[in-house]
């Protein structure tokens, strides 16, 4: 029986090393940073009313981008459906009917829902600009590493 020939195995996959659900998550928890650290300031500088439609408006979206999210996660892997029919039943009656009470009400001004709402995305193209910019001003070296040379094996001058 031979020894498995661990050098050329492949890693095994872990839903932490994809660059979309980082992307997300990243985005998710700097929209929340966002909220945490602006909120204060709405609040002492255009009142109560509108830090609390932005704050709710900001947690509702991140709830919502998170949901999809792993929505989408689901269909493309294993397809738990014990898992996503519980989800979509929670999620369309329960979020987006808080979300159509809370444009109705009209207890908390529209611009502060507006505000927050696109906390998320603005977050989002931000940090895509940032990712592309340190991309052009560090481009990725050739390494022969990615050759599949093994580290340390380059030559040396």
């Amino acid at each position: 029986m031979s020894e498995p020939n661990l050098v050329d195995t492949p890693p095994l996959p872990c839903r932490k090393q994809d660059g979309v659900e980082t992307l997300v998550g990243r985005t998710i928890r700097s929209s929340l940073v966002v909220t945490a650290i602006l909120c204060p300031f709405l609040l002492v500088h255009l009142g109560s009313r509108w830090a609390l439609g932005f704050a709710l408006a900001s947690l509702w979206n991140i709830v919502n981008v998170g949901m999809i999210s792993f929505v989408v996660r689901e269909f493309l892997g294993p397809r738990r459906w014990r898992i996503l029919i519980p989800l979509f039943a929670i999620k369309f009656p329960l979020l987006y009917g808080l979300g159509m009470w809370g444009l109705q009400s009209r207890t908390i001004p529209i611009g502060s829902i507006l505000a927050g709402f696109h906390i998320i995305f603005v977050v989002l193209i931000l940090k895509a600009l940032s990712h592309r910019v340190l991309e052009i001003s560090h481009p990725p070296s050739a390494s022969p590493e990615k050759d599949g040379a093994m580290p340390g094996s380059e030559e040396r001058i």
